[in-house]
């Protein structure tokens, strides 16, 4: 694609048809970018650049990008021309004030790109299929290099999903074994030079094409940069402009008399606050879909626990009421009693209903209390999985705020 245009145009329909096949086989990996040294289509824009062009009275130049950033003006340009769903993402790129030794760049002619559900694949080769699955309504996107060497760069993008739920599960669905935990927004990592975290509904990237602390610490002040701006986001974006309480003039109007204050929605902390910390391995995640291969059990939030040498994975879900989650529990019955498992019911403290499930020497625990269901995955031995089941059904509320479209 480097020195052919038409190749560049046709590669991201046939990367994008492939994406089903990608799918199939779970991979889906961070996007890695290829460190090209002057490919040719370079040195054509090299010899374009130095040509003559024709002068006219309307053909004054463009002004250049600062070392340090973009002007106002030319930011204020660049904004005007983006399609007013994404405006509020491209409005996330730090544009002005770069540090020093680095340059934002064009891509084409404008300094920040911008795609929409349907035309995500014109940019990420194959992989907008992914993004689809977690309810992705948009990407900004813009690019920074060292200032001396313009053969290596960062790429910025920040991806806005239809809620925090699907940014944390597309955040945890990229994440791979060999990263260091960073502070940034709500959650991220940096692995290979590159930075990786979500904030409230978007998830960023700033991906390198250098593993090199210069390269990681640009990218380290650069997201941080995001992460403020995203986590000062109004949940429901308004034309008003709040005031210091954070209300709108439109929230602050008179309520009635007898109007209820609507409940503050749990954030996905909140919800892996409910499960134990004693045992747990690594981060908790957000699973939202075919949990343990099951097409009907979606939007888990799970996290791997050891004691001794045996493992499960804890798990739970609240469902709109406990009648949904009484049909959930219902239906996994019948699924492991098809696969041919052992089923037993067990009496437990604070569980409404609990099930000791043993199949090919596995063990599974798994409760409903009120409307949520939850328990214990995937256990070499029955007891630990037992004990934490038992545990986490006397420590969950008798009612969970029910997840998302519940």
């Amino acid at each position: 694609a480097g020195p052919s245009a038409a190749v560049a145009q046709a590669i991201p329909k046939v990367l994008e048809s492939l994406a089903q096949v990608r799918q199939s086989i779970n991979l889906d990996g961070p996007q890695q970018l290829m460190d090209f040294t002057a490919p040719p289509v370079d040195v054509r824009a090299a010899a374009a650049a130095s040509a003559p062009a024709p002068a006219t009275a309307a053909s004054a130049p463009a002004p250049a990008a600062a070392a340090n950033g973009l002007s106002p003006t030319q930011v204020a340009a660049e904004l005007a021309a983006v399609p007013e769903p994404q405006k509020g993402i491209a409005a996330m790129l730090p544009l002005t004030d770069v540090p020093s030794g680095w340059i934002v760049e064009k891509s084409g002619d404008r300094y920040v790109e911008t795609f929409n559900a349907d035309n995500l694949y014109e940019k990420i080769d194959g992989r907008a299929e992914s993004f689809l699955q977690y309810g992705v309504t948009g990407m900004a996107y813009t690019y920074y290099h060292p200032a001396d060497d313009d053969s290596k760069e960062i790429q910025l993008y920040i991806f806005e999903m239809a809620d925090p739920l699907r940014a944390l599960g597309k955040f945890g669905s990229e994440k791979p074994e060999e990263i260091q935990n960073v502070d940034v927004g709500d959650g991220g990592y940096t692995s290979a030079g590159s930075l990786f975290f979500y904030a409230g509904k978007y998830y960023t990237q700033l991906v390198s094409t250098q593993d090199d602390p210069k390269f990681a610490a640009f990218a380290l002040e650069m997201g941080r940069r995001v992460a403020a701006k995203q986590k000062g986001e109004s949940p429901a974006p308004a034309p008003a402009v709040a005031d210091a309480s954070g209300s709108t003039p439109a929230a602050a109007a008179p309520k009635a008399a007898d109007a209820k204050p609507a409940a503050a929605a749990m954030s996905p902390a909140d919800y892996f606050a409910l499960l134990p910390a004693g045992g747990r391995q690594n981060d908790p995640t957000y699973v939202p879909q075919d949990v343990f291969g099951y097409s009907f059990l979606s939007e888990v939030f799970m996290a791997d626990y050891k004691e001794g040498e045996v493992g499960w994975q804890g798990f739970l879900r609240p469902y709109r009421d406990a009648k949904a989650a009484q049909e959930v529990l219902d239906r996994y019955l019948e699924s492991v009693k098809q696969d041919g498992a052992e089923v037993k019911p067990l009496k437990a403290e604070g569980a409404d209903a609990m099930f000791a499930i043993e199949n090919i020497g596995l063990f599974d625990v798994v409760f409903r209390k009120g409307n949520t269901l939850a328990g214990a995955n995937g256990a070499t031995t029955a007891p630990p999985a037992e004990a934490f089941a038992r545990a986490l059904a006397k420590s969950l509320p008798d009612k969970v705020q029910a997840v998302g479209g519940d």
